[in-house]
């Protein structure tokens, strides 16, 4: 069975779809004031994300204990930020990404770099 197939008989993609990245200050980038050093970057860039419902920046405030097994509390290129970007439906999500402004928020970000983009889709098992 085709991968489409498949996922068309689970019902993959039919209900809200949520793309979701984790990421690195870049070089350069100030450690100190770093989510204000964002906000100012980054100041309505979810506006210009067609079809985004709801975006989510979660910055890392705890650094006394490992973000996980292979990233050190303080390690200061470790994880920054975890960041959520909410649509109706996985087709939305995916033109968004496509397009520069979605390019621009994932990719292009003055302040932070992306180690890993995840696509979280609603799955109907039963």
């Amino acid at each position: 069975m085709e991968l489409d197939e498949l996922m068309a008989r689970v019902g993959v993609g039919g209900g809200s779809a949520k793309l979701m990245w984790v990421s690195t200050r870049r070089d350069g980038a100030a450690s100190g004031g770093l989510r204000q050093g964002w906000l100012a970057a980054n100041c309505g860039a979810g506006e210009n994300i067609r079809g985004a419902r709801r975006f989510v920046q979660d910055f890392v405030t705890d650094r006394s204990h490992p973000v996980a097994g292979n990233v050190h509390a303080g390690d200061p290129s470790g994880v920054e930020t975890i960041s959520e970007l909410w649509f109706d439906d996985s087709a939305s999500l995916h033109r968004a990404v496509a397009s520069a402004a979605g390019r621009r928020l994932l990719h292009n970000d003055p302040v932070l770099s992306p180690s890993g983009i995840y696509l979280n889709e609603e799955v109907r098992i039963v």
